[in-house]
């Protein structure tokens, strides 16, 4: 179930509706807001509802990911390009994204965190899309969903303080899924972040305080693996999370262990490349 403005959803599924008729005037739509706002939930969630299959293969070089997407599923269903994390691409990364994509009528959807992150030979074609902020009423929504989903115990005021102090659907699953009924939200500390990237170097680096954080899991493995932090330790991460979606409450648990994750260095990745290269699993 989506939750939230019409005014986000509806013309991305006017754009995905026209493509999966053949194709769309502006084949490259630029999906932006901060991590935890619902950006891959969404894509993926309306790319299935038009009928096709979004392809997100962030382990493979970027020509390669856009090659793949030409080629249509063992099902016959349309490739969606999804090019997640795209705040963290490096210029050379950016630079085959933007030569891969000439003459590429497939439909593409770059998630990043800010449009001006995105290079202006592929801003300028592109359709923009922003994710908003939830309002409180949205979250509180959401928030009682899953307290029925999952029989929490929470009362109706312990959700409403979640939904006024949170600032994104992810903040706001996490502390109700973390903090017990009745707990006095209020006199929870906001830590804030200038970035989502400096979240990972601060958590490799020893820094952070063990709090959730809003850079994607992925984002943290990659440093991790690309900075030498211990091979057991890594592979535990990527097993949790590779497996989060399909135990209750193992996000929670993956998330709290990626905050242990520790390297001597905390330098930034050059490529896109298989966190299976130093991890078996």
């Amino acid at each position: 179930m989506l939750y939230g403005s019409m005014s986000v959803y509806s013309p991305l599924r006017t754009w995905l509706k026209q493509a999966s008729k053949g194709g769309v005037p502006q084949p490259v739509i630029l999906l932006v807001g901060a991590s935890g706002t619902g950006k891959t939930t969404l894509a993926t969630h309306m790319i299935d509802e038009a009928g096709m299959h979004p392809h997100n293969e962030p382990d493979l070089p970027i020509e390669k990911q856009v090659q793949d997407a030409r080629s249509p599923t063992f099902l016959g269903l349309r490739r969606v390009l999804m090019v997640d994390d795209a705040s963290d691409m490096n210029k050379k990364e950016w630079k085959a994204l933007g030569e891969a994509l000439r003459g590429f009528t497939h439909p593409t959807i770059i998630l990043l965190h800010d449009e001006a992150d995105c290079p202006w030979l592929i801003r300028k074609g592109a359709m923009l899309i922003r994710m908003n902020t939830p309002r409180p009423n949205d979250l509180l929504k959401m928030l009682t969903d899953i307290r029925s989903r999952i029989k929490s115990q929470h009362s109706n005021q312990d959700l409403s303080h979640i939904s006024e102090m949170a600032q994104t659907w992810r903040e706001a699953e996490h502390m109700m899924r973390t903090a017990p009924p009745g707990f006095r939200f209020s006199e929870l500390e906001r830590v804030s972040f200038s970035a989502p990237r400096r979240q990972a170097r601060m958590i490799l680096k020893g820094d952070h305080d063990g709090s959730d954080f809003q850079t994607h899991p992925l984002s943290i493995l990659s440093m991790a693996d690309w900075n030498g932090s211990d091979p057991q330790i890594l592979e535990a991460g990527i097993t949790l999370h590779s497996h989060q979606w399909n135990v209750d409450g193992l996000s929670r648990i993956g998330r709290a262990f990626l905050t242990t994750l520790r390297s001597r260095t905390q330098n930034r990745p050059p490529f896109r490349k298989s966190l299976s290269s130093s991890s078996q699993f």
